[in-house]
């Protein structure tokens, strides 16, 4: 019967052996793959830093920009009012020939006086 038992243990000690070496290869295939997830996490992390860094400037730029074409927009009747006077004062000589505006000088606004400034 000893060895009966003996038979029974070693095949215990076996199976248990046999388990242990599928756990340690899981382990092992879990520790690739998280090696393998930190690497890849860190290339995300520096391919979004530079995206950030170039796409950073753009933006601030794109708001310049629409900044600056609002004010264009805003700055470019005025000029055209003043274009418009000037050509009323100093008409062209006959030989030349202007394009005559689509915009009547009564549609500009009085010529600008005079700023006065404010004692703050």
């Amino acid at each position: 019967m000893a060895v009966g038992v003996t038979n029974v243990r070693h095949a215990a000690d076996e199976e248990a052996r046999a388990e242990v070496d599928v756990l340690n290869s899981r382990l092992e295939k879990t520790t690739q793959l998280t090696k393998k997830i930190q690497a890849s996490l860190a290339r995300l992390d520096a391919t979004g830093k530079s995206v950030r860094d170039v796409a950073g400037p753009l933006n601030g730029e794109t708001k310049k920009l629409q900044v600056l074409g609002n004010s264009a927009y805003l700055v470019k009747p005025k000029q055209q009012c003043k274009a418009l006077r000037s050509l009323e004062a100093n008409p062209p000589s006959p030989p030349q020939t202007s394009k005559p505006s689509s915009r009547p000088l009564s549609a500009c606004a009085s010529p600008p006086t005079a700023r006065t400034t404010r004692n703050r």
